[in-house]
């Protein structure tokens, strides 16, 4: 995918940067194809079981990462997706995303799609 602009201000650019980091890091890639999903799906479950050792599917501990991830989602109030570049969405909005989100493989329902689907 297309590397990160990196033009969101504030807490927000720094929740986009972090996310880009990781995306760099641990993928190789500046924007990961679905990063902000795999990444709240880690998160979620990195907050619900405090584990130290916090692996994702390619068996990358990810737990050195989180605690800079939840501290800055929760000071941003909200999340960082890619809809044709960062975009940040409250979290209240970025909750019904999540909430509308088809239990499916991710590129067979692109950000796109789910936009529409979600009132803003």
């Amino acid at each position: 995918m297309a590397s990160l602009l990196n033009d969101l201000p504030g807490t927000a650019g720094d929740l986009a940067r972090h996310m880009g980091r990781i995306s760099e890091d641990v993928y190789s890639a500046g924007w990961h194809s679905n990063l902000e999903w795999m990444l709240w799906d880690a998160l979620t479950i990195w907050r619900q079981t405090g584990r130290d050792n916090f692996p994702d599917s390619y068996g990358t501990d990810l737990a050195v990462w989180m605690w800079e991830l939840d501290w800055l989602q929760k000071r941003a109030v909200g999340w960082v997706w890619w809809l044709g570049g960062e975009q940040f969405v409250s979290e209240g909005r970025w909750l019904r995303l999540v909430e509308a989100r088809p239990y499916r493989p991710f590129d067979s329902y692109p950000n796109a799609q789910l936009d529409t689907a979600v009132v803003r």
